[in-house]
């Protein structure tokens, strides 16, 4: 995964694969999904990403600690979106 983040703008782009996004969804304020063709999810875009402290939760992926970030993107982003089951961690 990469994740760069502009500084000026406060945005942190979640990329999730490599390839052309085909469709753009704004998934709640402040995220945006980028979708391919089969509507799997290519990137992640969220605005004011230091703001909300999401900007601290993907330091801790990058550091290998990613336990409690899964369960709140799938919570709050994935799940509402594609009707899919909240995340519950074995």
């Amino acid at each position: 995964m990469k994740a760069p983040y502009d500084r000026v703008q406060d945005i942190l782009y979640l990329a999730f694969k490599d390839g052309p996004g085909h469709e753009i969804i704004e998934s709640s304020p402040n995220i945006v999904l980028e979708l391919d063709k089969k509507r799997e999810i290519v990137g992640l875009e969220i605005w004011n990403a230091k703001k909300t402290g999401l900007l601290e939760q993907v330091a801790k992926v990058a550091a290998g600690s990613y336990s409690d970030f899964l369960p709140w993107v799938t919570s709050s982003l994935v799940s509402p979106l594609f009707g899919l089951a909240a995340y519950d961690p074995p």
